[in-house]
């Protein structure tokens, strides 16, 4: 792969199923995301059976967080194993965990820290976090117009656990 494998990673705390998801979304993004500070991912296509595959305009979702909120979320894609949100964080989250869900998120704008377990780490669009169930987190914006994030919750979310009741 050459000198883009894993040009971005910073660090990882993940069960086996969430670090191999990861591992993809770094073959997908790796080697661009890291050069751009716009919007990383222009569209996602969600394929299931032989349905022709929906096609969401990311930036399009992100433009209907626009309720000044300091953390919204939007559910994009429930699969049998997965749940997929956008999330905007205009602000900071408490630190929390999710006891029965693993997190993958992937930074598309902005930048911002991450406390994870017992450190905090600068994140910036492009990094890819994993967070293993039960591990203690939270995300602090430090950009003006917000933080965007790609989040994939493993297994799905039920509606108690999304983003947006926090």
């Amino acid at each position: 792969m050459g000198p883009c494998m894993f040009p971005r990673v910073k660090w990882v705390a993940s069960g086996a199923t969430a670090a191999w998801v990861a591992f993809a979304i770094f073959s997908v993004l790796g080697c661009t995301a890291a050069r751009k500070d716009e919007v990383l991912g222009r569209k996602m296509l969600i394929g299931r059976g032989t349905a022709p595959a929906r096609v969401l305009d990311l930036p399009a979702e992100a433009a209907l967080l626009s309720a000044g909120k300091p953390i919204e979320a939007r559910d994009l894609c429930a699969l049998p194993g997965a749940t997929l949100h956008l999330l905007l964080v205009r602000g900071e989250e408490q630190p929390h965990e999710h006891p029965d869900q693993d997190l993958i998120v992937v930074l598309l704008r902005g930048k911002g820290s991450m406390l994870l377990g017992s450190g905090v780490h600068p994140v910036r669009a492009g990094d890819v976090i994993v967070v293993e169930r039960g591990a203690k987190h939270a995300f602090q914006n430090r950009t003006p117009e917000g933080s965007l994030a790609l989040v994939v919750r493993l297994p799905p979310s039920t509606p108690s656990s999304t983003p947006s009741e926090r």
